[in-house]
């Protein structure tokens, strides 16, 4: 879970490394998910996720490649927003938390609103294509219909994952608001009840002593070692059990964060100039601030910003390079991905058709 991760000063810098980006000829993003699944939104389009590891992993290569052969990509491109989701990525690391691969590559239907529909495991050839649509417009799990490491069947573990998936978002952007941390539990709770397993428990051993109720935490801790089975879920959960098994959590982003606030996120251009617009921001948090990564829904306007990490209290600025189009009244819409507590932001350029 992210923020498990503790936001030092060498590590905001670290940020930069990461990346964001579009493959042109499979036509999928790659990056962190909470970005893409907000780019999805944008759209108004499902999410076709592509779950498993890295540039190495063979047997992702494999379904991408079979993708490519069953012209996935072109014939749908229209329908969905494709992406491969690396589960070894730091961001994405409660993703793999969450649906606990132990093949891989695995498909999955997201639907713009962030609801899991769908997922298929294997190679996705032939027939396999049009019978996940299917289920996905169903509701349902195509194949496997039991989990290897789940007891629940397909609808009741898409049930399970989309609260999680619900809890670890919102908890994301937290800082130290003890309502919003309580309004987590129904949720983190009812997953229990559908299948107590390391990570929900964990996760309600968490929420509990960020809430001071040290007893009922250590109880969710010590439900959630006795659960936990040795091999692969050991391997996959070491560092949480660490936490647990020590009665300490890694420094939370709920003690240090950065936050980011503009000026304005609305910005009104007249259609018929180019020219550079400026959105100013301020880091609000307690540290660094870094943007990784702008992305713009239109190739007219193109982002910039300020690259080196903005200290508490300092300001920054993101500036668009606008081009005009044939439409004289638009909106064109950028998504900012920051290291901040409200990750992802969301600013828009508008043209009235003022000449």
């Amino acid at each position: 879970m992210k923020k498990s991760i503790p936001l030092l000063l060498f590590f905001a810098f670290g940020l930069a490394a990461c990346h964001f980006g579009w493959e042109t000829k499979a036509r999928y993003f790659t990056g962190d998910y909470e970005t893409v699944a907000a780019i999805a939104q944008g759209k108004g389009k499902p999410l076709w996720m592509i779950l498993g590891g890295g540039e190495n992993c063979r047997s992702c290569n494999q379904l991408i490649e079979n993708m490519k052969r069953e012209d996935v990509f072109r014939k749908f491109e229209d329908d969905y927003v494709f992406y491969r989701c690396n589960v070894d990525e730091p961001d994405n690391l409660f993703l793999k938390y969450i649906f606990l691969m132990e093949t891989i590559p695995n498909s999955y239907i997201v639907s713009p609103e962030g609801k899991i529909c769908s997922y298929a495991s294997g190679p996705l050839q032939g027939k396999d294509v049009a019978q996940l649509l299917t289920s996905a417009r169903d509701n349902n799990p195509y194949f496997p219909p039991r989990h290897v490491h789940f007891k629940s069947g397909g609808k009741k573990l898409l049930r399970m994952q989309n609260l999680l998936l619900s809890v670890c978002l919102r908890y994301r952007h937290i800082s130290d608001d003890t309502l919003q941390l309580r309004a987590l539990l129904p949720d983190v709770e009812e997953a229990i009840a559908l299948e107590p397993y390391f990570y929900n428990l964990y996760l309600a051993s968490r929420i509990h002593r960020l809430l001071g109720d040290t007893l009922t935490a250590n109880r969710y801790a010590r439900e959630a070692l006795d659960i936990c089975p040795d091999g692969f879920q050991t391997l996959v959960f070491r560092d949480l059990i660490h936490e647990l098994e020590n009665g300490t959590f890694q420094k939370d982003t709920l003690q240090a964060y950065a936050r980011i606030v503009f000026d304005t996120t609305t910005l009104n251009v007249r259609d018929s100039r180019s020219g550079e617009y400026v959105f100013r921001f301020k880091n609000t948090g307690t540290v660094p601030l870094l943007v990784k990564h702008v992305s713009s829904s239109c190739g007219c306007a193109t982002p910039d910003w300020t690259r080196h990490p903005v200290l508490p209290g300092e300001k920054g600025e993101i500036k668009v390079h606008y081009q005009p189009d044939h439409d004289k009244v638009f909106t064109k819409t950028l998504w900012v991905q920051t290291n901040a507590i409200n990750r992802i932001e969301q600013l828009t350029l508008k043209g009235n058709g003022e000449q």
